[in-house]
């Protein structure tokens, strides 16, 4: 899945469990650990080519968001 449609269907998924309609993600960072790679091999037979904007299976994440405009950013992981 792409990095992006993540980032925008975390945005949503934050803005109701937070109760906080006007969040904003502000940076989604992550990436699919080197040793996911070698346990799972099949994935780039699987899909094909990937860029690392293409996010397959589990990935660990950090997003970075503010819950109103101007207010501090908060950080989960």
């Amino acid at each position: 899945m792409r990095r992006e449609l993540i980032a925008h269907q975390l945005e949503l998924s934050l803005r109701e469990s937070l109760e906080a309609p006007k969040l904003r993600v502000i940076a989604l960072s992550g990436a699919r650990p080197a040793s996911d790679e070698r346990r799972e091999p099949w994935i780039p037979i699987k899909y094909g080519p990937v860029s690392p904007d293409d996010w397959l299976g589990v990935v660990p994440t950090t997003v970075q968001f503010e819950r109103t405009p101007g207010a501090a950013p908060a950080k989960l992981q």
